[in-house]
């Protein structure tokens, strides 16, 4: 199928970079340069559509920019920089929590009709949901109550990245941070932070400090105009919606947790 797009969209020099159970990922030379072109597997002709139109609702904006697609294959803006998890690792985590408020207030400023077949926030946590209520397990309970309050009282809601972690923020030389694979949901932009108190996934030392917590919640809170503790509430909230997924998936859920029982003992 390679050669098909090396034809059709003027490509050349493929150079297979990743394959994963949605995509077989290459850099590809391109009019703009380097590229990286996405060959979606039948699994991800289902997940990719809704990354598609956000990467449309973004047009660029905070976003690496999508050049073509096929609903088969994705064409992208290759970045060239290091992701953001770096800053982190090197002592910087407040000033990468800064600049990811920032990037994620330029997504979230996007002005335009919100595509129609971007997940809702109920959706988006029906795992969780359903496992709260067919679980003797009183912390899936509490999560759950926890995410339909900050959903009942949501005021704007607008496209969210949805998958904001350190390693989906990457610089680029000519246009700073910027994002990648979104999966799409809508609703409150703080939603689109709570990520960040889970990674990097491979520091534990960093992430697992209820000190950190409290001083990222403090920052996002300035920075986002909310309270440090809706902040909070939507951190634990999505991590009992990922604990609940990785049980979905047969997954051990033992180090989410842990950081999620932390952040409740902060509220």
């Amino acid at each position: 199928m390679i050669n098909r797009y090396l034809t059709a969209w003027s490509l050349s020099q493929p150079n297979l970079i990743a394959e994963t159970k949605t995509s077989q990922i290459f850099m590809v030379s391109h009019k703009n340069g380097k590229a990286v072109l996405k060959i979606l597997t039948d699994l991800g002709k289902q997940v990719e559509s809704h990354s598609i139109a956000a990467l449309d609702h973004f047009n660029g904006r905070g976003a690496a920019r999508l050049y073509r697609t096929d609903r088969e294959a994705l064409l992208l803006e290759y970045l060239e920089g290091e992701d953001l998890s770096h800053m982190v690792k090197h002592g910087n985590d407040c000033q990468a929590t800064i600049a990811l408020c920032d990037l994620l207030l330029e997504l979230h400023n996007i002005q335009g009709p919100i595509p129609e077949n971007i997940p809702t926030m109920e959706s988006r946590f029906a795992s969780l949901f359903r496992r709260a209520s067919d679980s003797s397990n009183d912390f899936f309970y509490r999560a759950a109550s926890i995410a339909e309050e900050l959903m009942t009282s949501s005021s704007r809601c607008v496209v969210l990245h949805g998958d904001i972690h350190h390693n989906n923020i990457i610089m680029s030389k000519d246009r700073g941070w910027l994002s990648i694979d979104p999966q799409p949901v809508v609703g409150e932009s703080i939603y689109d932070t709570a990520n960040i108190f889970y990674n990097p996934d491979d520091s534990p030392e960093i992430v697992e400090s209820t000190l950190r917590m409290t001083t990222l919640s403090e920052i996002i809170a300035d920075r986002m105009k909310t309270s440090k503790e809706r902040v909070l509430k939507y951190a634990f909230a999505h991590g009992g919606l990922s604990i609940s997924w990785q049980m979905d998936h047969n997954e051990n859920p033992e180090r989410r947790t842990r950081i999620a029982m932390l952040i409740e003992s902060l509220l």
